[in-house]
């Protein structure tokens, strides 16, 4: 089997001349279980979503697992070291809930814009809570916040 670094080595025409055989399926994309993590932003970045009311600017903040330090539920599947995941929130409003999730690496007062703490945030190693709630219409659907995101 081929793993993930060796077929991202691969030129397209090379992959595509890869045996069936030799390709490990890829996994589910699975949320990180509650509970407190140490992580590294990976990137900070604002993109359009198109939304039921139209398109939004999305400021997408990725993270990159380090340890989980304490697992909400004890017998959690806990991410390996290296995955990553995406927390998001809708501007312009969502600021103000950006600002209350990372208050902890916000409050020393070094940054004046929130353009400014954007841009210092990527390489940053951190601690977060993890938490989900169900989807309203859903229930099946969860789906997971950051907050207390604090420097190291």
């Amino acid at each position: 089997m081929l793993t993930k670094e060796q077929l991202e080595a691969l030129s397209t025409e090379d992959v595509l001349n890869v045996s069936l055989n030799d390709i490990k399926e890829a996994e589910g994309f699975k949320a990180w279980p509650d509970g407190m993590y140490r992580a590294r932003i990976d990137e900070v970045k604002i993109e359009d979503m198109e939304t039921k009311n139209g398109k939004k600017d999305v400021l997408k903040i990725v993270f990159e697992c380090i340890e989980c330090l304490e697992p909400a539920d004890p017998n959690a599947q806990l991410p390996d070291a290296g995955s990553k995941q995406t927390f998001s929130y809708f501007l312009p409003d969502g600021v103000a809930y950006f600002k209350r999730d990372y208050k902890a690496l916000l409050e020393d007062g070094q940054y004046e814009k929130v353009a400014d703490a954007l841009e210092a945030m990527p390489n940053m190693e951190v601690t977060m809570l993890v938490t989900s709630r169900a989807d309203k219409n859903d229930k099946s659907k969860r789906y997971s916040s950051a907050s207390e995101v604090a420097p190291v």
